[in-house]
């Protein structure tokens, strides 16, 4: 049953609420030692309630969420939980927590010497010390991610951290 409802949850007639749904569905017959299982799970759900913009809902599973990738050793997922848990604290206009967990992303991603999730992530935070009106802060942060986008070639992100720097100003 759990695997049924699980399938239910990635047809794309979904709906973000029916997802929730069934995901939870899932949950409930979902054998605790099937760790992929369940961390899908809950990964759709806290997924699904950080688009809903329901931070502490998504809180409620993103950290549990977080725990299983860190013990089934997925350190890109994990990466990416710590920037929900982010956004969530952004949705709580907490922003030492914003800061805390991109920056523990970012960790992450610089162990893993993951160049295009670094700038990424840099870009991120330069948005988030904009947003909050430090301007020098972010336009520091945009160079960052300039210099990383620079050094690939990913002239998506060059475009996009100009598009900040410009903004920062």
């Amino acid at each position: 049953k759990a695997k049924l409802y699980n399938a239910i949850v990635h047809l794309r007639t979904m709906t973000t609420e029916e997802m929730i749904k069934y995901a939870q569905l899932s949950l409930e017959h979902c054998p605790k030692n099937n760790l992929e299982l369940v961390a899908d799970n809950y990964n759709l759900i806290s997924y699904s309630y950080n688009n809903l913009a329901k931070p502490n809902e998504a809180l409620e599973y993103s950290r549990p969420l977080l725990e299983l990738y860190k013990k089934l050793n997925l350190p890109k997922r994990i990466a990416i939980v710590y920037e929900r848990i982010a956004n969530s604290y952004e949705y709580l206009q907490k922003p030492d927590s914003v800061f805390h967990y991109l920056n523990k992303s970012l960790q992450v991603y610089e162990n893993l010497n993951d160049t295009l999730y670094i700038a990424e992530t840099y870009f991120d935070i330069a948005a988030r010390y904009n947003n909050l009106s430090f301007y020098k802060s972010g336009e520091e942060y945009f160079r960052k991610a300039l210099a990383m986008d620079s050094a690939i070639g990913n002239l998506k992100g060059i475009a996009r951290d100009y598009y900040g720097l410009a903004n920062s100003v």
